[in-house]
């Protein structure tokens, strides 16, 4: 039997100024979007609701992309995907995730992008969520990217797509991929913090992660 659900997403509008970062004196309105709701494979993350998910409606390569949005709920909360992986291979090396994204009318934005975070043994030894520099407002696929540098203490990398605003992020192609010191980071850290995990906790997290 097939449980996948389709949804409408319904159709945005954005009352523009400068403020919500949209096209000036204009009224623009999104297309519908049909999503299926619900993680998608070798994602964990936000699955309490139908603000996470796929569309096979408006990708940037491939057959489907993800969306994260608050479209169908009151309020904004932090929706997110996550992968996690260990550091084995990126110890001493540069990292750069990169994905390409599409912004359907995002305003009231706190954070709207892609993060990744290096953990060590009760630390957090790099970190970056874009809550800098997020993309909102509406436009055409861009590619964005988050760049850490992953030290030799390191035990495991997180990774993903983070949305805390209102309407509608997608996201698509994900990459990650060892860059040279030429790359500037994007770590907002000035140095390591505490992780309130301690070592052997985070190890044991790691340890079933490819």
């Amino acid at each position: 039997m097939n449980c996948t659900r389709r949804l409408v997403l319904p159709a945005l509008f954005c009352v523009t100024t400068a403020a919500t970062g949209c096209l000036n004196e204009a009224l623009i309105k999104q297309p519908e979007l049909f999503v299926i709701p619900g993680l998608p494979v070798g994602w964990s993350g936000t699955d309490s609701s139908a603000g996470v998910g796929i569309t096979e409606t408006d990708r940037h390569q491939g057959t489907t992309a993800a969306y994260l949005s608050t479209a169908f709920q009151s309020g904004n909360s932090t929706i997110f995907l996550r992968q996690e992986i260990r550091a084995d291979d990126y110890r001493g090396k540069r990292l750069r995730l990169s994905a390409w994204v599409k912004p359907r009318n995002i305003s009231a934005v706190s954070n709207s992008g892609i993060w990744m975070r290096v953990d060590g043994p009760g630390l957090t030894l790099a970190f970056d969520d874009m809550s800098r520099r997020p993309v909102f407002g509406y436009g055409n696929w861009r590619q964005i990217s988050v760049v850490l540098d992953i030290p030799e203490s390191a035990i495991g990398i997180a990774l993903g797509a983070l949305f805390f605003a209102s309407n509608t992020l997608l996201v698509d192609d994900m990459r990650l991929e060892v860059v040279g010191t030429d790359v500037a980071t994007t770590n907002v850290l000035g140095a390591p913090t505490a992780s309130g995990r301690d070592s052997a906790a985070t190890v044991g997290a790691y340890a079933a992660r490819a």
